[in-house]
């Protein structure tokens, strides 16, 4: 399946961790996880250039367009306004540090979160999903889906009143922008880009909760309150000698 999400999106591959670690007491099956993940892919490209008469033209605008940002559209994310803003001659310099930054933030919580590899794949989904060229509120939907499998931990969230009205802020304020900007010509650039930031810091900050949570009460100097708890029952001084 991983090898299927990253045939499908370049960026799903980074999941390819999270199963690492999950396996990763045993070596044999982390090679044999390894090596599927690889003869999957393979055979899909293989059926691609195939299909597309044995040229592999399509990697150029598949996967390396994700890579090196070549589609400067608008969009949610924060890569195309870097690209209209600077010189021509950074561009190169400013694709492999923006991917540095992913691979680094994708390692950095692979060993941080190692022992929770579910947990871990929703970081990295979350991660990836912000700090990738080409992003959408889809990815936002994607995130909270994924983040429904923790809803039992949202009392104990921090700023959770400030991170919706991130968001709601963000969904409101990106279409009013775009058609600001495109359509009526009133505004520009700039607007739309704070927009995309304020969507970013707020998706940071959704996954900032989780990983809050986690590094708090995981640690083991903290107890998780837990809710099927029941209380305990005072017994009257006149019968605590019966």
């Amino acid at each position: 399946m991983c090898a299927i999400g990253c045939y499908i999106n370049i960026y799903s591959g980074y999941l390819l961790l999270a199963i690492v670690v999950q396996v990763r007491q045993t070596p044999i099956r982390v090679v044999k996880s390894v090596l599927a993940f690889v003869l999957c892919l393979g055979g899909l490209l293989l059926a691609s250039a195939h299909l597309d008469g044995d040229d592999w033209g399509f990697l150029r605008y598949t996967y390396l367009s994700n890579i090196f940002a070549l589609d400067t559209t608008p969009n949610m994310g924060l890569f195309w306004y870097m690209y209209v803003e600077m010189f021509d001659h950074f561009n190169t310099f400013f694709v492999w540090t923006m991917q540095l930054l992913i691979f680094g933030t994708c390692v950095a919580a692979t060993l941080r979160f190692y022992e929770d590899p579910l947990f871990l794949a929703v970081i990295l989904t979350m991660s990836t999903g912000i700090l990738r060229p080409y992003n959408s509120i889809a990815d936002l939907g994607c995130s909270l889906a994924l983040a429904a499998h923790w809803r039992h931990l949202t009392p104990y969230f921090r700023n959770l009143l400030f991170t919706l009205g991130l968001m709601g802020t963000a969904l409101i304020l990106s279409p009013l922008f775009y058609f600001t900007w495109l359509r009526t010509a009133t505004s520009n650039a700039n607007f739309y880009f704070a927009a995309a930031l304020i969507h970013s810091l707020g998706r940071a900050e959704e996954a900032n909760l989780g990983r809050r949570f986690v590094v708090e009460f995981s640690s083991g100097g903290h107890q998780a309150p837990r809710s099927d708890k029941k209380q305990s029952r005072v017994i009257p001084a006149s019968t605590a000698g019966c």
